[in-house]
């Protein structure tokens, strides 16, 4: 036995259980104390919250998507799929009855998110199926607003989160895991709660809510290696927000990045432990190039990006995603366009290994930033339009078109969503 595994062998899942939770507790805390803080600000200064800076603005827009894109990931039912990978990784049934049953007694070599998730869930509800089931698909379904407020504070346009929500909810790559076991669901939803805290904190100059978004990034990681970058976002919003800097140079904000740093180094030394039984995820240096690669059909020959896969995504938004991507031509868009694109790919490149549905499941937690870039393409796309359209009808029409061609491309490309659900073949 190595040292590696010798030293797997002796560390106890029930522990890191046990430091998750914590790690979970403490984030909702900073939370809690940051707003709490900015309540008690605001009374004693007896200023009121501006007009339109709380979510009842927004409302509109984040009660429709959420509600469609809610329906398209439950209309299927179930989706667990009987199969384990080809180096015995649970997966399928085998991951269910593993939230299901007693946590394994060593490390999981995927990350014992999930286990901690479970045990904080299944003590207060039923240990079934359908309860794990049903948890998935709610983790599923908020992710969609998270993703609005995310591209909100991110690209501080909201057109181009209303698109970027749009975008997210009917991808069917996305949609198709939300009534499974795939442990990245749970992780996506704690990254996109990072990323609108960072933002907030910003917008804020709310240190204990960085922290706090620190923590949530730091805890998606460990629901499944692939997540490892999680924390990578965070300073991504950092740097393309012009007020980030400001913020970052403020003794509260620095502690808070220096906790974040070594609790992300402290979990990704967990991680390689993990790691040392096996696993799936890590992308190899050779095929890092294809990132940026289109590709066609459900199974090609080498690793891809399923973002721009037009199997598990509609061509349209895969245009979309690539007119997003050509803004960085545009000075004024520049820094915030390249910063998004860098966070969106290093959270693809973990998951360039595996075949066919395996990608889509494994890149699952870069969608939503490849959604954002997406949205941005729309509204880029509307803008060009306007410019080449005389008609004050027509280009109040664009919008509503932009739609529709949106939703026939999803009927028209439903992918995943379409046949037997596998992630490989069986």
């Amino acid at each position: 036995m190595s040292v590696t595994a010798a030293a797997l062998a002796v560390v106890q899942v029930s522990r890191v259980v046990r430091i998750l939770e914590l790690t979970l507790l403490l984030a909702c805390l900073l939370l809690v104390a940051g707003g709490l803080a900015g309540w008690f600000a605001r009374k004693r200064s007896g200023v009121a919250r501006p007009r339109g800076q709380g979510l009842r603005s927004h409302a509109l827009s984040l009660l429709v998507f959420t509600a469609s894109g809610a329906l398209l990931r439950i209309a299927g039912g179930s989706r667990v799929p009987g199969y384990e990978g080809q180096r015995g990784e649970g997966l399928g049934f085998a991951e269910l009855a593993a939230r299901l049953g007693s946590p394994p007694p060593g490390l999981d070599p995927h990350g014992s998110g999930p286990a901690m998730l479970a045990q904080l869930f299944f003590g207060v509800v039923p240990r079934t199926e359908v309860a794990w089931l049903t948890l998935q698909a709610t983790l599923a379904v908020l992710t969609i607003p998270l993703v609005y407020l995310g591209a909100l504070a991110w690209l501080r346009s909201k057109r181009e989160a209303t698109w970027a929500a749009a975008v997210y909810a009917l991808l069917p790559s996305v949609a198709c895991f939300a009534m499974t076991e795939v442990r990245p669901v749970a992780g996506s939803f704690f990254l996109m709660l990072a990323l609108v805290l960072t933002g907030a904190a910003i917008t804020a100059a709310r240190a204990t809510w960085l922290a706090a978004a620190g923590l949530f990034a730091v805890l998606a990681t460990s629901f499944h290696p692939v997540l490892a970058p999680a924390p990578l976002v965070l300073g991504c919003v950092l740097v393309a927000r012009e007020d980030g800097w400001a913020f970052v140079k403020t003794p509260g904000a620095l502690l808070a990045l220096a906790a974040i740093v070594l609790s992300w180094v402290i979990l990704l030394q967990l991680l390689w432990l993990q790691m040392a039984t096996g696993g799936e995820g890590l992308a190899s240096l050779p095929h890092m190039t294809r990132v940026l690669l289109p590709t066609l059909g459900a199974s090609p020959s080498l690793p891809f990006n399923a973002f721009l896969n037009t199997y598990c995504t509609p061509p349209v938004v895969t245009l979309l995603w690539v007119v997003g991507f050509a803004t960085v031509a545009l000075p004024a868009r520049r820094r915030v366009v390249l910063a998004l694109a860098f966070a969106a790919l290093a959270m693809t490149l973990p998951g360039m290994s595996g075949g066919r549905l395996a990608l889509a499941r494994l890149q699952y937690a870069a969608a939503p930033l490849h959604a954002m870039l997406a949205g941005v393409g729309v509204v880029a796309l509307l803008e060009l339009l306007s410019r080449k359209v005389g008609s004050s009808r027509v280009k109040q029409a664009l919008p509503a078109g932009l739609a529709v061609a949106l939703g026939l491309s999803v009927a028209a490309f439903p992918g995943p969503l379409a046949g037997a659900f596998v992630y490989e073949s069986q």
